[in-house]
């Protein structure tokens, strides 16, 4: 099959929210910036540190990645690179203070240049890198001779709704997002990879408030789901277990078949590990019963 030759005069440019660089860099290289041959490739929440080697995750026929790393903890971070033969120099930009962004100015075939700026906002960051680009955003452009201006990355713009209006309507600029990146948080995101984010929930009650505490879990519950489609996380079946730990084991059948993820109503184990400790339905014997579950979300 030929391939449809494409302009000199394209740029594209794929923007990644990938949340660990290291767990999807291979997903990433092939399913997106092969695949589509990108000229230009960002990565938000690359979950990168100075740990990490400057060559790692190098894509043939790209440069390596030009990293913002998030410094003094985990998560965040921003990294770019570029197709082989695009023209980019990264420009030292002064910004406010926890700002990960990136600046490049990338010439283009007519010999005109792009403001890029990769970014990632935190969400609870405030207005200040939002307020910096509506008030620099003519100056830095005029300084570094660019004719166009590009933000890609995760501005969090959601959070900060006033502030992120007042920086389109200011600069003239067009959102060409095609969804939200997060609706508003049901909990905050963890600043560590997803894969490792273990979850325990328990609820102790009497026996004849049951079915209250199965129901308050299935809740409990379906907010781990909610997340789960929000951040695009495949859980692996086998990893979400719940059990009952009771006096007496009667209890087991008032709760039977109730507690729910989601769709999925949980089957009931008859022991479980937790913390590398097996946990059995009729373990501990006291007056009131403790209904516990486990989900332990991990990437495909």
């Amino acid at each position: 099959m030929t391939e449809t030759p494409r302009s000199r005069h394209q740029l594209t440019v794929l923007s990644a929210n990938v949340r660990g660089l290291r767990t999807n860099i291979g997903d990433l290289t092939h399913s997106f910036v092969l695949r589509h041959r990108v000229d230009i490739a960002v990565a938000t929440e690359t979950w990168l540190n100075s740990d990490v080697e400057p060559t790692f995750g190098k894509i043939a026929g790209y440069t390596h990645w030009i990293r913002r790393d998030r410094q003094g903890r985990q998560g965040g971070g921003v990294a770019v690179c570029l197709k082989k033969g695009v023209q980019a120099q990264t420009l030292d930009i002064v910004t406010p203070p926890e700002t990960e962004a990136l600046f490049l100015r990338v010439v283009l075939a007519d010999s005109s240049a792009i403001l890029l700026c990769a970014t990632y906002r935190l969400p609870r960051q405030g207005p200040a890198f939002l307020d910096f680009l509506t008030e620099h955003l003519d100056d830095l452009q005029t300084r570094h001779n660019c004719r166009h201006f590009l933000i890609v990355g995760n501005l969090n713009h959601q959070v900060e709704g006033a502030a992120y209006e007042n920086l389109l309507t200011v600069q003239g600029l067009t959102d060409h997002r095609q969804h939200a990146p997060h609706c508003t948080y049901t909990s905050k995101p963890m600043d560590q990879p997803w894969f490792s984010y273990r979850c325990r929930l328990a609820a102790e009650r009497k026996r004849q408030d049951s079915h209250e505490v199965a129901a308050e879990l299935s809740s409990e519950l379906n907010l781990i789901k909610e997340c789960r489609d929000r951040w695009q996380i495949k859980f692996a079946p086998t990893k979400i277990q719940a059990n009952i730990v009771s006096q007496p084991c009667a209890a087991f059948r008032e709760v039977e078949k109730r507690v729910r993820f989601g769709e999925v109503t949980l089957p009931l184990e008859d022991h479980i590990k937790v913390f590398g400790v097996n946990v059995s339905t009729c373990t501990f014997r006291q007056s009131h019963g403790r209904l516990q579950s486990e989900s332990l979300p991990c990437t495909g």
